[in-house]
């Protein structure tokens, strides 16, 4: 049902980069939040080493997750005006002209 609902929003080529995003920036917060934890508790306890380390692993792969992301494909796509749409005959649901079949039934366009 997610998968559904997330399809209609970003087609199949934006989708890899929407969860690139999401992910990457989960890694940056979820890192920034461990460091600055870690560093603000800082009473030579061993779990602020741990903190510390798990915070830096998670700053680098959101980095080079968001450094490895292609944003000029997310331009060509928004660079589409004329996005037309067409109602599926048999489950009445609203399809972009791009898709060839509708997302929910998979049946073809007519």
């Amino acid at each position: 049902m997610l998968r559904d609902t997330l399809r209609r929003f970003f087609p199949d080529e934006e989708f890899p980069l929407f969860m690139g995003i999401f992910f990457s920036a989960l890694f940056i917060i979820s890192g920034l939040i461990m460091l600055g934890s870690s560093i603000f508790w800082w009473h030579n306890d061993p779990r602020n080493y741990i903190l510390l380390f798990f915070g830096l692993i998670a700053l680098i792969l959101g980095i080079g997750t968001l450094n490895s992301l292609d944003f000029q494909k997310l331009k060509n796509t928004n660079d589409r005006k004329n996005l037309t749409f067409w109602i599926c005959p048999q489950c009445k649901t609203e399809n972009t002209s791009e898709h060839v079949e509708c997302w929910k039934c998979h049946q073809s366009k007519p």
